[in-house]
């Protein structure tokens, strides 16, 4: 068994990602300008509370939204017991993000599309690449809706479905560095069912996507990556959104709890994570590829 490692690649791939965000971006503004009348009146600033973005409208219900964030940070430390002497303090631009979104509720489409400005990824190192998110949803019906493209998977830990600005803390947990994938390419498929006529709540979800984290243009190794995840809310739904922040910014007025479970299994993988694609490649004795599987439960 041989080894071959890959050092990350250097080439444009955060211009081509932009590019096929941008395909994705404009295919959902096709669909939302699908409506004459709504074309003929116009879009026009409806609101803007500061911290929430920039929303415009038109006649036809259409919505854009263009929001964003900066996270800046200060670390002071310093070592005991022979280590270096002095504390050390670091300034640093820790998130910048830039995000456009939209929705066409007659069509039932909607898209997004983000940018990390300051090239840190969501674990703090600098192999993160500009685009973040490029995802467009269709709302099959009232609850269940299927989304196709770059986003954050379901089958990490919880704590990937909570945004960076609604964090406890600006670091994410090392549970998360050590073994979340964070953004995947593929088909997201979640539903919310309601069992019976209690306040008991079911949220299926099911992601199909290539296991190489991020999208990959070119030198894909593997397989593909099949999860699910199975939430239980026994108490009820959680007040605005309440279950995917991590500070308690909407205080719930009754005890709420979510219960899940979540399983993945990658065929091929060629990175310690699945978050890039030919970073470990294995060899057989015939010098071919012969990559593990990598099931996560």
């Amino acid at each position: 068994m041989h080894i071959r490692r890959h050092e990350p690649r250097s080439t444009p791939r955060g211009v081509l990602r932009a590019a096929a965000a941008a395909s994705l971006l404009a295919l959902a503004l096709l669909a939302g300008l699908s409506d004459g009348d709504a074309r003929a009146a116009g879009p026009g600033v409806e609101r803007y509370y500061p911290g929430e973005g920039l929303v415009l409208t038109d006649p036809g219900a259409y919505t854009l939204k263009l929001s964003g964030y900066i996270q800046p940070a200060v670390e002071t430390y310093d070592f005991l017991g022979g280590g270096p002497d002095g504390a050390n303090t670091r300034f640093r631009l820790r998130r910048g993000r830039l995000s456009l979104a939209g929705s066409a509720p007659r069509q039932r489409v909607s898209f997004r599309f983000q940018l990390e400005l300051t090239g840190r990824s969501e674990t703090g190192d600098e192999s993160g690449g500009l685009l973040l998110d490029a995802f467009v949803n269709w709302r099959i019906t009232d609850t269940l809706q299927l989304s196709f493209g770059q986003r954050s998977t379901y089958t990490d830990n919880r704590e990937l479905f909570m945004s960076s600005d609604s964090l406890q803390l600006v670091e994410r947990s090392r549970l998360t560095s050590l073994f979340a994938s964070i953004r995947e390419f593929g088909l997201f498929l979640q539903d919310r069912i309601r069992l019976g006529t209690s306040q008991h709540y079911l949220r299926p979800y099911l992601v199909l996507t290539n296991g190489d984290g991020p999208n990959v243009f070119s030198g894909d190794h593997g397989g593909l990556k099949l999860g699910g995840r199975l939430d239980w809310l026994p108490l009820g739904l959680f007040y605005s959104q309440g279950q995917f922040r991590g500070a308690d910014v909407a205080r719930e007025l009754v005890p709420r709890l979510v219960i899940g479970v979540a399983y993945s299994y990658n065929w091929g993988m060629s990175s310690r994570r699945g978050r890039e694609s030919g970073s470990i490649l294995y060899l057989n004795d015939d010098d071919e590829e012969s990559l593990p599987d990598y099931g996560k439960l």
